[in-house]
């Protein structure tokens, strides 16, 4: 009665994303014996009680050993999805705006990643999230924001992407449209409100009257106008005049112009 090989075998790894690299090796083996390896996916190797395997395409592979000996006993032992590989993760995001303000300062995302189970978003103000598709309201105020969503798949190979949002300071301005400089103690000023986003040394506010004559410029938000021109302060004619506003944003540097008009009633 002849020794019947054990055809047991060991891995060095099972499970892996788009490449993975295998040790295998036999438990019981001896110089004069013959193995034959077969790794499932139509290839196998004459080799000694161990060998190596790369595997590189999605799927389960079944591993079998075949055993030899000179006497011709034969052993054969498969493990049965043995070794299964998955594609990694093509993490991509698309999102509704990527410039927001304090009127518009949602982000809705849209999540197009490829062979993913679960996702990880930062949104780089200190939120974060595991839902599939966030939808996000930024609070903190004017910056750039670098939102980053991690993907991940059945077996925790992961891939990630990151895209910007530029919240924009807008330039908030409120202008009246009529005074009355009447000496009633009620709106007696004509004088334009801008709350943030404007740099302060910028401000630049002139009135013309319907010649295109300027009656009042003023450089301070302050300082205001009461219905006079002149050196004298001649009290200027009941009517409609033309204003005119220059500042320089504080985000972009841009020096912006806004025109408009006001009526002036006694």
């Amino acid at each position: 009665v002849n020794y019947l090989p054990e055809s047991v075998f060991n891995l060095s790894d099972t499970q892996g994303c788009d490449a993975l690299d295998v040790t295998m090796n036999a438990i019981d083996f001896d110089n004069n014996w013959t193995y034959y390896w077969d790794f499932g996916n139509g290839q196998g190797s004459y080799q000694d009680f161990y060998t190596q395997n790369q595997f590189t395409t999605e799927g389960c592979y079944d591993i079998s050993l075949t055993i030899s000996t000179p006497e011709g006993c034969i052993s054969t032992t498969t493990q049965n999805a043995a070794i299964c590989m998955y594609n990694t993760p093509q993490a991509y995001f698309e999102l509704d705006d990527y410039v927001i303000n304090i009127f518009d300062n949602e982000i809705q995302t849209d999540n197009q990643t490829i062979d993913a189970v679960s996702y990880f978003w930062d949104f780089g103000d200190g939120y974060t999230t595991i839902d599939e598709e966030p939808l996000h309201n930024y609070a903190d105020g004017p910056a750039t924001y670098i939102i980053q969503l991690t993907a991940f798949n059945e077996i925790g190979c992961y891939d990630n992407i990151s895209m910007s949002v530029l919240y924009k300071q807008e330039l908030v301005m409120y202008v009246p449209n009529t005074f009355t400089p009447d000496e009633d103690q009620f709106n007696p000023t004509f004088k334009p409100v801008l709350t943030e986003g404007y740099k302060k040394d910028s401000y630049h506010l002139s009135i013309f009257n319907r010649w295109g004559e300027i009656v009042f410029e003023s450089y301070d938000l302050e300082y205001g106008w009461d219905g006079s021109y002149g050196l004298k302060g001649i009290d200027a004619q009941i009517g409609t005049y033309t204003w005119k506003i220059e500042v320089t944003e504080i985000q972009s540097g841009e020096t912006r112009q806004f025109l408009g008009h006001v009526n002036l009633i006694r």
